[in-house]
């Protein structure tokens, strides 16, 4: 059994991957800087300095180097070297932040890393043995990202989940750097001993305020169709600061907000979890009362009073007071103390309580992350055939609920089939087509509401009729493993 690995160790491999990279890049293109410019994703994202974009065969090239090097016979060696010795390697081979730092930090000698002609100097700990060192390079961006095992795939590269919105806020976040003139660490320092970091502080806060006013705006726009308002991030990240700075932007729109705190909504203190250290952990997910915060945020969209609570600290549990709120017809409910992991939870309890509706999201991120084929699965079924359909299909494919309506496909699954509907299954064929075939699939949780229009199967004789058929077709085996 292979040992779990920490952070340390990860980082560690990490930096040791980056300054490969970086000495490949200089021994293949040594007309080109290569700027290492931040974390994204599970990796580091890099471009050149002047923008020009990266192409595939320069990237294969580039892997292809390091693979070579990790191969080899040539250790990679923790050491020092003299100050003067390592500004001149630096100033000869161009790299203009690197002597600036040098002479900051004023050590000497300079811990450094060396492999082979490659030789940097070095801030943190980094991984000699190359038996330990997986990479993968991708192309992204006009650049690349080196990318890396994780804690939860320590063994090899995870599948890829990009997140372009925040991308494009780390980018803007580095053009503003740009703006006002402070790129890195070397224009940083500047600054300081100009004494403008006053002017650097406000600047960023009224970037900061600009951010939020737009924010409220679109908050604003998609109002009264989304009411609710997240505001995640870990301990002490600022959230209630942002939460009354939104506040005070909302209500120059003309609208209010309702806070409901998550602290308020803790279980009492005997409830919550202990960590692997002996201490009650008040990050857990599992500290919310989240049915009672769910039904209450569901009476407050459907108009009703719900009563203020506190959690109070001194005796370890909730309280409800005799005070009452509710929704007048401009006002939000504002959520915050949450982590993501928290947010996804809680949306998920809303959508699944007894007002809430389907989300699409849920079905496209799925299918964006490599699954085939999305099941939508009801609290309730309409029909007795539905439920002599839903026995055979959950004995046969383990599949709960075959004649919901709320499917999602990957254009693959389409594509190998040919079709959606050639035999007459009422919408089941390309789905009993993918479980027979073994694709990758997932059963999501569908709460329905009444329905108010008229059902698509008309009456209930004819439409009983039309899914016993169907169930028929797919018992005589109308979709079966021949045609595969």
């Amino acid at each position: 059994m292979k040992k779990p690995i920490n952070l340390l160790q990860l980082s560690s491999r990490q930096s040791t991957l980056a300054f490969l990279l970086s000495s490949a890049h200089r021994e293949l293109f040594d007309t080109h800087s290569l700027i290492i410019e931040h974390s994204f994703a599970d990796g580091l994202f890099c471009h050149r300095e002047n923008w020009e974009p990266i192409s595939q065969n320069e990237i294969d090239k580039l892997s292809a180097k390091i693979d070579k090097w990790l191969k080899n016979e040539k250790e990679i060696e923790l050491t020092t070297a003299p100050l003067s010795k390592l500004i001149a390697i630096f100033e000869k081979e161009h790299l203009k932040n690197k002597p600036i730092n040098l002479r900051k930090w004023n050590v000497n000698p300079v811990p450094a890393v060396r492999f082979g002609q490659h030789i940097d100097y070095r801030i943190q700990p980094m991984e000699t043995d190359k038996k330990l060192l997986k990479f993968e390079i991708q192309k992204y961006n006009n650049g690349l990202l080196l990318r890396f095992p994780t804690i939860t795939h320590p063994n090899s590269i995870p599948p890829f989940q990009d997140c372009q919105r925040l991308f494009s806020i780390i980018e803007e976040y580095e053009q503003w750097g740009t703006i006002i003139g402070v790129e890195s660490i070397p224009h940083l320092n500047e600054h300081i001993h100009k004494n403008g970091i006053k002017e650097l502080v406000w600047i960023s806060e009224g970037l900061h305020e600009k951010k939020i006013s737009q924010i409220a705006d679109a908050l604003v726009e998609e109002f009264p169709k989304k009411r609710v308002i997240y505001i995640a991030g870990p301990t002490s990240s600022g959230k209630t600061t942002f939460a009354k700075r939104l506040s005070i932007h909302i209500k120059v729109n003309g609208f209010n907000t309702h806070q409901l705190s998550m602290d308020d909504y803790f279980v009492g203190r005997g409830e919550i979890p202990f960590d692997e250290n002996g201490f009650q952990n008040y990050e857990a997910f599992d500290v919310l009362d989240r049915n009672l915060l769910c039904e209450r945020i569901n009476r407050m969209l459907n108009g009703d009073e719900i009563p203020i609570r506190k959690f109070d600290f001194n005796q370890g549990k909730s309280f409800d007071f005799e005070e009452f709120v509710k929704l007048e017809d401009n006002d939000f409910i504002k959520t915050s103390n949450l982590i993501r992991n928290d947010l996804m939870n809680i949306n998920n309890s809303i959508l699944n309580s007894k007002k809430s509706i389907y989300n699409k999201d849920v079905y496209i991120d799925k299918l964006k992350n490599g699954k085939d084929l999305i099941l939508g699965v009801r609290n309730k079924t309409q029909r007795f055939s539905e439920w002599v359909f839903k026995v055979y299909t959950k004995i046969v494919f383990s599949w709960k609920d075959p004649l919901c309506g709320m499917k999602g496909y990957s254009m693959k699954l389409y594509q190998d089939r040919g079709g959606f509907d050639t035999c007459g299954l009422i919408g089941t064929e390309l789905a009993i087509f993918a479980l027979l075939k073994k694709y990758s699939y997932e059963e999501v949780n569908i709460h329905i509401l009444d329905r108010e229009d008229t059902p698509k199967f008309a009456s209930t004789i004819r439409s009983n009729l039309m899914i016993m058929k169907a169930l028929v077709k797919v018992i005589s085996g109308c979709v079966s493993k021949d045609e595969l």
